[in-house]
């Protein structure tokens, strides 16, 4: 699964923004982008986002704080575990939320997004060998590039299908990587077919 590197204090800013902002209400937060990178039971972060996220989805609001600390403590498994929980907790209550959350909805949007394709794209693989599913698979890729529903209906992150006609046809003019930017000496730039791109890295040799 894709892993978005997020940072222990943008993880807690992500919960802080679901339990205490309305992060909840505009995109459908998935608790598994915050597992744990290496085997083994769920975090703490992951199981309170999916104590956060299974109460709003029961009772459509967050809940409120005696509530959910009721919740942590039915969820917590012996002394230690509840204190790992307790810890997250008091990291998200303490973690100041800014006036306007948009970025951090948005990097939840991109990370809900990329775990769609994938999803799609290890769904579909094994049907491509099969004439008979080529259909199914491409109504599956289909759904998995439906925009994630947010407040204000800004397009996908991820364009892979809108942009692949434009993509194509920068390819067939050997401009697959970018416009090619012209260095002034024309021999060099015939050796390097108009010039180097803004995506690319040229080392020059030579004699001092």
């Amino acid at each position: 699964m894709i892993d978005p590197k997020w940072s222990i204090e943008f993880q807690y800013l992500i919960l802080a923004a679901s339990l205490r902002g309305d992060l909840l209400r505009q995109i459908p937060l998935d608790p598994t982008l915050f597992q744990a990178r290496e085997k083994g039971p769920k975090s703490p972060i992951q199981q309170i986002a999916e104590i956060a996220v299974t109460f709003f989805e029961t009772y459509g609001r967050t809940p409120a704080l005696e509530e959910f600390r009721q919740l942590v403590s039915e969820a917590s498994g012996g002394p230690e575990r509840r204190e790992a929980l307790d810890d997250v907790v008091a990291a998200v209550l303490t973690t100041e939320l800014p006036e306007d959350a948009t970025f951090v909805r948005d990097r939840v949007k991109q990370q809900l997004e990329l775990r769609a394709f994938e999803q799609a794209m290890l769904t579909t693989a094994p049907m491509l060998s099969q004439p008979d599913r080529i259909e199914e698979a491409r109504e599956i890729m289909a759904k998995a590039m439906e925009p994630i529903t947010v407040s204000d209906d800004r397009p996908r992150t991820i364009r892979v299908f809108g942009d692949a006609a434009m993509r194509i046809e920068m390819w067939k003019r050997g401009e697959e990587y970018g416009e090619r930017i012209p260095t002034g000496f024309p021999a060099l730039d015939r050796a390097l077919s108009g010039g180097p791109t803004r995506r690319e890295t040229a080392y020059f040799l030579a004699p001092p």
